[in-house]
């Protein structure tokens, strides 16, 4: 892409591409919004479990193991 088409392309872009860290954080907080009205107990069961693993690990690889882990079934019910 030639500089001066990328500018004008940025000129416009950029503005956009500022907001979307305020979107994201909006969308995400719904999410965890509907999530935490929909849990079960099965489910605070299995997050507690996977926060404890995660206090316990020693190393790297450990503390990613419980968030690394398949989980129910997608898309969630």
């Amino acid at each position: 892409m030639a500089p001066e088409t990328a500018r004008r392309t940025l000129e416009v872009e950029l503005p956009r591409l500022r907001d979307l860290p305020d979107y994201r954080c909006k969308v995400v907080g719904m999410i965890a919004r509907a999530a935490a009205k929909r849990r079960t107990a099965e489910d605070v069961s299995e997050l507690q479990s996977a926060l404890e693993e995660f206090h316990n690990a020693t190393q790297m690889a450990e503390a990613r193991r419980p968030v690394a882990r398949p989980r129910g079934p997608w898309p969630p019910r």
